[in-house]
């Protein structure tokens, strides 16, 4: 009995040097957050690598945006509570991902404009009002650091696409708002 558990429990994991993606999906945030973070330094200039990055990054983050997050407690199929676990929280993972990330990108018109692009594409996907004070606090604090860190057309443009972004968020039909306005916020408008 000890040997055939001791047997399950070992094929239930999986031992290597890395994490992956799909073991950890903060690892993906991570990565993706570092590569758009490398590609928006002053050395590299590649706003476009960023973009993509951001677009992954809100693709993944609008698909979690729909989820309802997992019970702390786990048990067995007979019921018997065998584990309390911790997962991060829906806050944790856009922290992660847009709070990293806010500093680069409020540098860059191009990027900046992508940022706030993907933070409206992960919004769209939610219809949990404590999220969308995420966003919008997320939105606000890129503001900020956009108006320090842009000036002249780029500034405009960036705190522009920020206040729409934000008016959206505040409105009960957010949604609405926020598909009405999506050319113009992912700058096809």
């Amino acid at each position: 009995m000890l040997r055939d558990a001791t047997a399950t429990l070992r094929g239930a994991f999986a031992i290597g040097s890395r994490r992956t993606a799909l073991q950890d999906m903060r690892f993906l945030i991570d990565e993706l957050v570092e590569i758009a973070a490398r590609a928006l330094s002053p050395g590299v200039n590649d706003p476009f690598t960023a973009n993509s990055c951001l677009d992954w990054i809100g693709a993944e983050l609008a698909d979690l945006a729909g989820r309802d997050r997992p019970s702390r407690l786990r048990a067995d199929p007979e019921g018997a509570l065998r584990i309390i676990a911790h997962p991060m929280t829906f806050a944790g993972f856009v922290d992660r991902a847009f709070g990293a990330l806010a500093q680069y990108a409020a540098a860059d018109k191009i990027a900046g404009q992508r940022f706030l692009a993907a933070l409206r594409n992960v919004a769209l996907s939610c219809d949990a009002p404590e999220r969308i004070k995420v966003f919008a606090r997320h939105a606000e604090q890129f503001r900020d650091l956009a108006k320090d860190a842009l000036s002249g057309a780029s500034r405009d443009a960036v705190l522009g696409r920020a206040g729409e972004l934000l008016r959206a968020l505040s409105e009960a039909d957010y949604k609405r708002h926020l598909r009405d306005s999506n050319a113009w916020l992912d700058g096809t408008g």
